[in-house]
């Protein structure tokens, strides 16, 4: 069977169970069930919140053209359920579990009513690849990934374009060789200019560094970047769509999030104006975030959107300008200050932790009652300034209103 038509009905990352569709009377642990499973992986975001269900193996070279079977190994508990149907079931190929001595069943029969029947083949002790076998083996050169490199790449897909030995150099080619594979990660060597009407949506781009990789985004807009994950690397340019980054930099960024959606930032450096999009109830959310220590504070600019926007854990200075809407910024700072531009003329700001507060804003409502050491503001003593501390964590931070 094939991705078109799955053996798996559904898949329950939570509990760690796939359950097969009524009326499957054979499938293969490789070319069925895994080969489901990446694709499930690939194109369904909620997916990859889940450690993996399952790896595969073997496939290992012996000599001579002859290479040991390929066998799948279901983790932490997964387990496969049949439809609970009186049918016999031909399973072709191999799948063990991480732990044989107390699991060693792939399968779950915990709610079965009818039999289960099974005619399992076993997997040859030696396997004798075709040509077009081996160039299926050649794909674990690429450890799940296709490297490009947009000055010194590769023309093409063919062979083993693609892989860290022979980067390719056009996105294009990147894309068709990852999906080819059912693979979800881009690694970019140095730095890439994308152009209008590229999609890495749904995707993973990973930098080498924030000072090594720069990914420049169209001003005007065009590239598709919906629900795309960075890691490593410095982004400009104009964002659209849910993102997700990662020990990255944010370095002059026009209608973050243009397309809409929630974003969200861990360990990331800000530089110069990172500008909002104006579309309403839309998060921003920047955990263990700093500026770029150069003394120029970098600037929020609201672009007069109604969002929310949420920093916990910031080190540094930030400046905010051109709110003029009802947004609601929560600040919590380990050490630095916030400053607000005459231009910040409406809105709710709640600031907390270690700073300052240089506030020419008008019209706006703010709470700096946590925020230590501002002049001018509230003042808590020692106990209290503990208590807040320890009340305002990560998760109750961003989840106050």
């Amino acid at each position: 069977m094939s991705v078109a038509i799955p053996v798996v009905n559904s898949w329950d990352g939570e509990n760690r169970r796939a359950y097969l569709k009524q009326g499957v009377t054979a499938f293969h642990w490789i070319d069925d069930v895994y080969k489901e499973y990446r694709y499930w992986r690939r194109t369904v975001e909620a997916s990859r919140v889940w450690d993996a269900l399952m790896i595969a193996a073997g496939n290992n070279p012996k000599g001579g053209g002859k290479y040991t079977p390929r066998y799948i190994t279901l983790l932490h508990g997964f387990r496969v359920i049949p439809y609970d149907e009186n049918i016999l079931i031909v399973v072709t190929g191999e799948a063990i579990t991480d732990n044989p001595e107390v699991d060693p069943d792939p399968f779950d029969t915990s709610t079965r009513t009818q039999p289960l029947k099974l005619y399992i083949t076993p997997p040859a002790s030696e396997l004798v690849r075709a040509e077009a076998e081996i160039a299926a083996v050649n794909r674990m050169s690429y450890n799940e990934e296709v490297r490009i490199d947009q000055i010194n790449g590769l023309l093409g897909t063919d062979g083993l374009k693609g892989n860290k030995q022979y980067p390719v150099r056009l996105l294009l080619d990147a894309l068709i060789i990852a999906d080819n594979n059912g693979f979800i990660k881009l690694n970019i060597k140095d730095d890439f200019v994308f152009t209008a009407g590229d999609d890495v949506s749904g995707l993973v781009l990973i930098g080498e560094g924030e000072s090594s990789t720069l990914i420049t985004l169209p001003v005007l807009g065009g590239a598709l970047t919906v629900a795309t994950k960075m890691e490593g690397l410095t982004l400009t340019g104009k964002c659209g769509g849910r993102l997700i980054m990662d020990n990255c930099c944010l370095d002059t960024v026009t209608a973050l999030c243009a397309t809409g959606g929630d974003a969200f930032f861990y360990n990331t450096r800000l530089k110069n104006t990172i500008q909002l999009n104006t579309i309403a109830n839309r998060s921003f959310n920047f955990v263990n975030c700093d500026d770029s220590g150069t003394g120029t504070p970098p600037v929020i600019d609201v672009n007069d959107s109604p969002a929310s926007v949420n920093f916990n854990g910031y080190s540094g200075f930030i400046k905010f300008i051109n709110c003029t809407q009802n947004i609601d910024v929560r600040v919590m700072l380990n050490s630095g200050g916030i400053i607000l531009d005459s231009s910040v003329e409406a809105g709710t700001f709640t600031l907390a932790g270690n700073g300052t507060l240089a506030d020419n804003s008008t019209g706006t409502t703010i709470n700096k009652t946590g925020l230590m050491n501002n002049a001018g503001g509230g003042s808590l003593n020692a106990e209290q300034n503990e208590q807040l501390m320890n009340t305002l964590t990560e998760d109750n931070f961003l989840a106050l209103k």
